[in-house]
Order: C-alpha cells, then structure tokens, then sequence
C-alpha cells in the first residue's frame, strides 16, 4: 500500500466506528427508554391531573344540586306553612259564624218549636216558621261537616 495505510488498520478503525456506533445506539436506546418513562410518566400525571379537575367539578355540580334542591324544599315548606295558616284562618272563620249562629238560635230558642209554630196565626205562618227551622238546622249541620272536613284535612294535608 502506498498511502501507508494497511487493510488491518482500515478494518481496526471500521471496527472502531463500528463499536462508537453501537455505544450511540444504546445511549440511544436508553435514551428513548428514559423518553418513554418519562412520557408515561407525564401521562400519569395528566390524567390524573383531569381526573382530579373533573371530580373537583363534579362535586361543584352536586353542591349546587344540593342547594338546588334546598330551595325547592324550602319553597315546599313555605307553601304548605301558609296553606296551613289559611286553613287555620278558615276553620277559625267557621267556627266563629257557627257560634254566632248557635248564639242566635239560643236567643230564639227560648220558646220550643211547638209553641213557635202553634205561636203563628195562619198555617202559612207556621210553615214558615218550620222551613225556617229546618234550615238553619240544615246550615248548622253543613258547617259542623264543613269543620270537620277543615280540620281533618289541615291534618293530613
């Protein structure tokens, strides 16, 4: 050889080259190695990350349910407060034209329904008098029932 360089020097440095680039492949090799960690690693974290933000605004949701469901419950309350107090009203009003009626009858009352209508002096007199009986007896027995049925229902209502 002229160059003076030899097919054994050739094949040493080709060899040489040979070994540098098997070293650059396993740095490469552990270098991508470490990229999939680390990019497994990153994938971890983003999930977790959105899996914490998603239960984080997930439990936001349920709260604002939760008062949601406060304020409609609330509104039920106040409704059935004052439809109680409207019953109470009504029942006290009943009772109250009730005892003025049984009043009034009381004072009426004082002769026996006989002697009211023997008291008339002509038949259509008395039977005034009787249908007027009757009737308020009809209208005391309806707000007895009227009462009752307010009550009973202020109850269970």
């Amino acid at each position: 050889m002229v160059l003076g360089v030899t097919a054994d020097s050739v094949n040493e440095k080709i060899k040489d080259v040979n070994a540098q680039i098997e070293s650059l492949n396993k740095e490469i090799k552990q270098y991508q190695s470490q990229i999939s960690e680390t990019n497994q690693q990153s994938n971890t974290l983003a999930n977790l990350i959105k899996e914490l933000t998603l239960t984080r605004d997930k439990l936001l949701k349920e709260t604002k349910q939760t008062e949601k469901k406060i304020t409609a419950t609330n509104l039920v309350i106040n409704t059935l407060n004052d439809d109680i107090g409207e019953r109470q009203k009504s029942i006290s009003n009943s009772e109250s034209a009730m005892n003025k009626m049984l009043r009034d009858l009381q004072l009426k009352d004082s002769d026996t329904i006989v002697e009211k209508i023997l008291s008339k002096n002509n038949l259509n007199d008395a039977n005034r008098e009787y249908n007027n009986i009757i009737t308020v007896n009809e209208k005391l027995r309806a707000f007895i029932v009227d009462i009752k049925y307010l009550k009973v229902s202020s109850l269970s209502g």
